[in-house]
């Protein structure tokens, strides 16, 4: 099937690249969901589904929110805003539903997050204390 740059599997590429490039221009719109950006992108809502599932492995809200996670570690790495303000700029009003989110994302909460990639010490201190506690 070609798409109407001639390209098989254009319309793929579309979806993936062009839907990122407007969940990043609306990350900070907490009304912003999966209907709106399939309208967005032209398509009906079982054929975006069926799309973004297709590309990136995850359902469109699973999707959403892992751009939006990424962008609240971008965020928490320049060291300007707290977690909450992070939480909000990337669309998320409640800082608690953030951190859980955060945390199933990267294993870690924000605030452990932040501390461990800015203090390279604080790291190393935690690898010691867990080899010191394995020993044990």
């Amino acid at each position: 099937m070609f798409s109407a740059g001639g390209k098989p599997g254009g319309s793929a590429v579309a979806v993936r690249v062009g839907g990122r490039a407007i969940l990043e221009e609306q990350i900070s719109n907490s009304e912003f969901a999966v209907d709106d950006l399939a309208s967005v992108m032209g398509l009906g809502r079982s054929t975006f589904y069926r799309k973004v599932r297709g590309i990136t492995g995850y359902s469109p809200n699973e999707y959403m929110r892992i751009i939006r996670m990424k962008k609240a570690a971008e965020l928490l790495l320049e060291n300007r805003y707290t977690v909450a303000e992070v939480s909000y700029k990337i669309g998320i009003e409640d800082p608690f539903y953030f951190s859980k989110c955060f945390k199933k994302q990267f294993g870690v909460s924000p605030s452990v997050y932040l501390r461990g990639k800015n203090d390279p010490e604080e790291k190393e201190n935690d690898d010691k204390e867990e080899e010191t506690f394995e020993q044990e």
